[in-house]
Formats: C-alpha cells, sequence, structure tokens
C-alpha cells in the first residue's frame, strides 16, 4: 500500500512542478504521463483521466481508471486498478523532511494483486523502489501520515505458492466505525481469518482486531498518539492456542500456549512493559527494552524462565513420575555490527546452577 501511494504522490509532485498551460494540456491528454510514469516504475501505467486539480499550499486532484501492470510472468494482469481516487494532501510536505501528510484520502474500486513467485521479484518490486529513500538506521518512522481517508469497493489480494490471502477494506478513518479490514485466507491448507479496525481518535489512531488460524487465536490492540512523530505508541499482542509436537507414540500431542506482551514508546525507543509466554506451570517473563525498533540499537531485554516441571513440554514420555524443575535468566543485548547476544546466563535445576 505504501508503494501505491508513493507512485501516486509520484504523480502529483509532476503535475506542480509543471507550467498553467502545460498542466492544462497533460490532464487533456494523459499520454506524457503514462510515458513518464511507465518508464519510471519500468511497469506500463494507463489513466483514464485526471480532474478538478488545484495546486496550492494544500493541493487536488481526481485521477480516474489508473491501472499499473504486472510483470509478464504474473496470472493477474495488473498490479493496480483504480476506478477513483481524490488526494486532498500539504504539498509542501512532499519536499520537506518527515513524512508526506494526506489530509483526505478517497479510494474507489480497488484492486490491488501482489503476487510471488519462486525465481522472481514480488509483483510489487518496482524500478523506482520507494524504500531507498528510507533511513535504515535512523528511528522508526510512517512514510506517509493520512488524517482522512475512505475506501469503497476496494480489495487486495496476496498469493505465493503456499499462502494466498484477500483483504476487504471498507469504511472511513475518522468517524463512523473506523476503516474495516476483513481478510479471509490460508496457508498450507489451514485457513486463516482476521478483522480489524482502524480508526482516527483525536490527533492519534486507535487499533484493535482479532483473527484465528487453526487453533490459534491472536488478539491486537494498541494506539498511536502522535503519527506524524511515532510517538506514544501503546500496543497490546495476545496468542493462545496449542503448538503440534511429535511424540514417541502414534498418537500426536499439543503443547498449550498463551503469549500476552503490551509495548509502549516510539519509533526512537520501545519498551515492554508486559511479556510473557506460559504453558501450564512454565512461564517465561520478558522485561527491558527493544531500543530502536528500526536497528534494535540499545536492545536490553531480560528473559526469565521458570518451570516447576520443564518434563511436561517435551512431547517424550517420562521415565519417572519426579517433576524437574528449572529457571534461568537471561538479558538480550545488540553488539555493534548488529548482532545480538546472550548476556549474564544464570540457571538452576534442583541442586544444580550455572
Amino acid at each position: 500500500m505504501q508503494r501505491i501511494l508513493l507512485v501516486v504522490l509520484l504523480l502529483v509532485a509532476l503535475l506542480a512542478g509543471l507550467a498553467a498551460g502545460a498542466t492544462a494540456l497533460v490532464m487533456r491528454d494523459t499520454a506524457y504521463l503514462e510515458r513518464f510514469l511507465s518508464n519510471t516504475l519500468g511497469r506500463e501505467v494507463t489513466i483514464g483521466g485526471i480532474h478538478n486539480l488545484h495546486l496550492g499550499t494544500e493541493s487536488t486532484v481526481v485521477i480516474e481508471d489508473l491501472s499499473i501492470a504486472n510483470p509478464s510472468w504474473a496470472k493477474e494482469q495488473s498490479l493496480l486498478q483504480l476506478r477513483r481516487l481524490r488526494i486532498h494532501l500539504q504539498l509542501s510536505s512532499l519536499w520537506r523532511d518527515g513524512p508526506v501528510v494526506i489530509n483526505d484520502l478517497d479510494i474507489d474500486g480497488m484492486r490491488l494483486a501482489l503476487l510471488e513467485q519462486e525465481g522472481q521479484p514480488p509483483s510489487w518490486s518496482l524500478s523506482a523502489d520507494p524504500s531507498e529513500s528510507v533511513d535504515p538506521e535512523g528511528p522508526l518512522r510512517l512514510p506517509v501520515v493520512i488524517r482522512q481517508a475512505h475506501f469503497v469497493d476496494s480489495a487486495i489480494f496476496y498469493q505465493d505458492p503456499a499462502r494466498e490471502f484477500r483483504a476487504i477494506l471498507s469504511g472511513q478513518l475518522e468517524g463512523g466505525e473506523g476503516i474495516q479490514v476483513q481478510l479471509d485466507g490460508g496457508t498450507g491448507g489451514h485457513p486463516m481469518t482476521y478483522f480489524g479496525t482502524t480508526r482516527r481518535v483525536g490527533q492519534g489512531l486507535e487499533i484493535t482486531g482479532q483473527g484465528s488460524f487453526e487453533s490459534w487465536q491472536v488478539s491486537l490492540q494498541g494506539k498511536l498518539a502522535d503519527p506524524f512523530n511515532f510517538r506514544g505508541v501503546d500496543m497490546a499482542l495476545q496468542v493462545k492456542g496449542a503448538l503440534p509436537v511429535e511424540g514417541d507414540t502414534e498418537t500426536s500431542a499439543e503443547i498449550p500456549l498463551l503469549l500476552d506482551v503490551q509495548l509502549s514508546g516510539s519509533g526512537e525507543r520501545m519498551d515492554v512493559e508486559r511479556g510473557h509466554l506460559s504453558s501450564g506451570a512454565t512461564r517465561v517473563d520478558l522485561s527491558g527494552t527493544l531500543g530502536n525498533p528500526n536497528t534494535l540499537e540499545g536492545l536490553a531485554l531480560k528473559l526469565t524462565l521458570d518451570s516447576e516441571d520443564i518434563k511436561s513440554l517435551l512431547p517424550r514420555s517420562a521415565v519417572n513420575a519426579e517433576p524437574v524443575p528449572l529457571s534461568f535468566s537471561t538479558t538480550l543485548v545488540a553488539r555493534a555490527g548488529r548482532e545480538i547476544a546472550l548476556d549474564d546466563l544464570r540457571g538452576r535445576s534442583g541442586e544444580a546452577r550455572v
């Protein structure tokens, strides 16, 4: 989605750079823009029409019947099809530092087909790759901040040799119930579903969602108080299910698991407010910081395991009924060169200590 928005922003920037007379000509005949974008992106681009263009501090344009082709190997002919798009953005944000600011975005009749095939680059890998402009060493930032958005009759498809998903988007970001995402699909023959909403509350964003994969249940709740500066993150994730394992009999075993994590912070530093992974009487607690979430610089994450009987996690039958208690703790830290190391490892099982 980020790549598609940046393609549209490239189009708007080009229009903004043209003189008034040239702009009027391009709006009547889009062949020049089609050739420019096709050459820039390395894909055939067609534009049905450009209307209601207003260039200023806040600029508006309506684009109809926009299409970007998929590579020749893809089953779907088009990477993107858009029946109608209206974008209202802060033009100066295209050139200044920080995210591009879109005040209002209307998308009608979108079909986005993201395909992968062995031996081929992804279908969305375009010649003008916007990821090149992202600072890999800096703090995490949103490339685009959208204050209001409306989706009508829009869908995103993803397919590779093992997985296939379809997401339906509807609603509006501010007001009502927010933008709703209904995802259905599967991987390896196993079905997966997810339903979530994203809505604007004040100046921030609020995200909620629930999904399932086989016996696993996922719940997500989060807030981003300041999207422009990527600050005020408060995100909670819970995953519950059973992990199948091969036992020493013909009957397979399952290990119940519960993951509960809450993160807070910003694009410069993300802290673990709450974190634990539990299975029966065994529990792993997480505390500390992830550091810079973009680079993991400053990572200092403490892991503590405490189990009354570690044998309960093993698929093999126990030789005897005596419990085997185990506890240990260590800290994950970031080293130079983006290496992650274990620091201060300590453990104990009965009278044995490390």
